[in-house]
């Protein structure tokens, strides 16, 4: 997004009054130009009430789903102090503990209801792909060390879809779930 700039000759790009998407965060303003006793000054006055940010929680302290989904909650209520004119892009990162089984979707949608515009990522690792990939001769790590080849050898726009996959793949050895 271009920011706000002075120039000499007060050259000015102002973008729009309101964000239209989450890359274009920060403020949004309107050049104040004063032409007094031959001298400009150049001011910005902001605009826009709506908001687009991003926010990030470690999921790794927490065990257990109930914890977690409590932490979203306190988290994005924090975040988003005016919903409807504060739109969040909120990604889980970290390596989550095996024992957690958290419903996204559900928790995603009761979210999005809340905070219009709100949108959960699951960016998170729900496995230790080194320890699994050195421990030993068992498929599950056969399985993680020919995904994260084939990862590694993929074209960029194949890449997600591989790491879903492994992921995917590493649920089903886990006996867990497999959510969209």
């Amino acid at each position: 997004m271009a920011r706000p700039r002075s120039h000499p000759w007060a050259r000015r790009y102002p973008g729009s009054p309101e964000p239209l998407n989450v890359s274009q965060d920060g403020e949004h303003t309107a050049s104040i130009v004063t032409i007094e006793d031959g001298r400009v000054s150049l001011d910005f006055k902001r605009l826009n009430e709506t908001e687009f940010v991003d926010a990030e929680l470690n999921v790794e302290p927490f065990a257990d789903s109930a914890a977690l989904v409590q932490a979203v909650r306190e988290h994005a209520a924090s975040v988003v102090r005016r919903p409807g004119l504060i739109f969040c892009r909120f990604r889980l990162i970290g390596a989550a503990p095996a024992s957690l089984d958290v419903d996204l979707q559900s928790l995603s949608v009761e979210l999005k209801e809340r905070y219009p515009g709100f949108e959960l990522i699951d960016d998170y690792r729900a496995f230790d792909l080194e320890t699994i990939a050195h421990e030993g001769n068992t498929v599950r790590a056969a399985f993680v060390n020919a995904m994260r080849a084939r990862i590694a050898s993929a074209a960029d726009g194949e890449r997600p879809e591989l790491q879903a996959a492994l992921r995917y793949g590493l649920l089903a050895f886990a006996k867990k779930g497999l959510r969209a």
